[in-house]
């Protein structure tokens, strides 16, 4: 019913205490043991700090966090005086013997409590800046004191931001690079290759602080910077003017856009790449095949290449109604050649005479410097005297020419004279129909036959052959009379006999022997036919009666005579 051995003890030494007066005693004894050892454990001066020696002790049962504390075996309490880590804040013995935080704590700036470290990284909750740094976002993080969360750190000098769960230092546009997320984390739309550079479709601001987009809408389009505007379809030429891209406004220097671009306009003979560049400057000009700035067809620049002039027509009048033919002599000598020049009162083209000055305007000792252009006829005739006047053919202007001279054109040649031709490279008359006169001044007309108006034997020689003249008193084509010649066969010929020399039976046959022929170079009597007089031929058959006839030619001349003197006398 009790314990014997504390019983035994008690009797012998002690007078007989009833039993439940030494249980009384045992466990009020054993209370303020306990209660002694407890309040030992829990006094400041058995508490270690961070960084504070501790021991370590392996048991069965341990209190708290396995320092230490105290351990109850069979009953027996031990292990209570040895002092312990703060478990309030919550420190923990290391394995080197020190008082540290616990696992996912970090001890405050002031040594006095272990915080918690930012497990959720970016906007988790925090006292000190260690949390972050502790946490995933590394040394360049900082607790934010008006929000009381994590951030990264800012810099006035370097750019920090956060990348894939962690702050870093941010790489600019133009930095080398490892990571090719911290440059879009710095600048957006950047990218790494090797340097940060901006992505396709964007370009660097001009302090490198940000990618502008390109702007890709061309004309009045959005803009921060020029370089938006140079990089797109406008080209170098353009700006971003109040934010819009527009192409550059210079003062003396027009722009053009065209084809979604941005031109310099360009003056007549300037480099040009487009039409509109030209037309900016000067209208009615092109951008030619030879990449320069021209009048379109049917214009001419002016004198000092400012203007594009039209060129009049070749009949003196111009394509555009009410306007004047011509200002400058270029415009004439364009549409006529270098032989034209402007009438400056008349407003008019006209063909010149180069050599001579009156009347034109020019001065006689006036010096003439000649085009690059100028051909070698012109520099040939413009002190030609024989060039007497111009004549308008194929809308230029040419020099007229007289009989013989050298022609490229009929007009050259019938301008000056009636009825001729440009024949092989000179001016003749046209062999058909006329001749020339014998001062080679005029064309005159040939005469069909004997008895036709004529004005110089030459006409006469080319319808009646050479052995025709002109009478110059009747002013009639006649065969001449100088030598024997007779008119046979529209033709006046020799009066060749018989057995003659001849060139053509005519010559034989003139005369009215009809039976003659020219042979071997010889009048004859062609076959069949007989010789009759020295003049004439008749058919053998006819030959006895003409015989009688010829002889009885005397006698009947004699009686002619005989009855013509008889009347001669009766009328006496």
């Amino acid at each position: 019913m009790g314990n014997p051995s504390v019983f035994s003890a008690t009797r012998g030494c002690c007078a007989p205490v009833p039993y439940f007066i030494f249980k009384l005693l045992l466990f009020t004894t054993l209370g303020f043991q306990i209660i002694n050892r407890s309040s030992s454990y829990v006094t400041t001066s058995h508490i270690l700090s961070v960084g504070d020696k501790c021991d370590i002790v392996n048991s069965e049962t341990s209190y708290s966090n396995g320092n230490r504390e105290m351990d109850i075996i069979n009953g027996t309490i031990f292990g209570l005086d040895p002092p312990i880590c703060d478990p309030s804040m919550p420190l923990e013995c290391s394995s080197s013997g020190r008082c540290q935080c616990r696992r996912g704590f970090t001890i405050s700036r002031n040594g006095t409590e272990c915080l918690e470290i930012a497990r959720n990284g970016l906007d988790s909750l925090c006292v000190e800046s260690i949390q972050c740094w502790k946490g995933l976002l590394g040394r360049l993080s900082e607790c934010r004191r008006d929000s009381g969360r994590c951030r990264c750190y800012e810099s006035e000098t370097l750019p920090i931001v956060f990348h894939q769960g962690r702050c870093y230092y941010g790489e600019s546009l133009g930095d080398f690079c490892q990571i090719d997320g911290l440059c879009e984390a710095t600048t957006p739309n950047a990218e790494c290759r090797t340097t940060c550079q901006c992505k396709e479709g964007f370009i660097p601001s001009w302090d490198k602080s940000k990618c502008l987009k390109i702007a890709v809408d061309g004309l009045n389009s959005s803009c921060e910077e020029n370089g938006q505007c140079e990089r797109s379809s406008l080209g170098t030429l353009s700006e971003c003017y109040h934010n819009q891209c527009q192409c550059y406004q210079i003062p003396m220097v027009p722009t053009v856009f065209y084809a979604e671009r941005c031109y310099f306009g360009a003056a007549l003979g300037d480099v040009c790449q487009v039409s509109p560049q030209c037309t900016a400057k000067t209208e009615y000009s092109t951008c030619g095949r030879n990449g320069k700035c021209g009048c379109i067809d049917g214009y001419v620049p002016n004198g000092n290449q400012s203007l594009c002039l039209q060129i009049p027509s070749a009949d003196g009048s111009s394509s555009s109604p009410g306007s004047s033919d011509c200002v400058e002599d270029i415009q004439c000598t364009k549409a006529l050649g270098h032989f034209a020049r402007c009438n400056m009162l008349k407003r008019r083209c006209e063909c010149f005479v180069p050599h001579e000055t009156h009347g034109s305007g020019r001065r006689e000792n006036e010096t003439t410097t000649f085009p690059s252009s100028t051909t070698t006829e012109f520099r040939d005739h413009y002190h030609d005297e024989s060039v007497t006047s111009m004549v308008i053919i194929g809308s230029k202007c040419h020099s007229a020419k007289q009989l013989g001279q050298s022609c490229k054109f009929n007009k050259q040649c019938s301008a000056t004279t009636g009825n001729s031709v440009c024949y092989n490279g000179l001016c003749e008359c046209r062999e058909e129909s006329h001749v020339p006169s014998m001062d080679g001044r005029k064309c005159l007309e040939i005469a069909s036959g004997m008895d036709q108006y004529c004005d110089e034997d030459g006409q006469c020689t080319r319808s009646l052959g050479q052995l025709s003249r002109c009478n110059a008193e009747t002013k009639k084509c006649e065969c001449s009379n100088i030598l024997p010649v007779v008119y046979y066969d529209k033709k006046c010929y020799f009066h060749r006999q018989l057995g003659s020399p001849c060139v053509s039976d005519a010559e034989c046959k003139a005369g009215g022997n009809s039976f003659a022929e020219c042979f071997h170079g010889r009048c004859r009597c062609t076959n069949g036919t007989e010789p009759f007089t020295d003049h004439s031929c008749l058919h053998s058959s006819s030959r006895s009666s003409s015989l009688v006839l010829r002889n009885l030619l005397p006698i009947n001349l004699g009686i002619a005579s005989l009855i013509a003197v008889s009347c001669k006398q009766i009328f006496q």
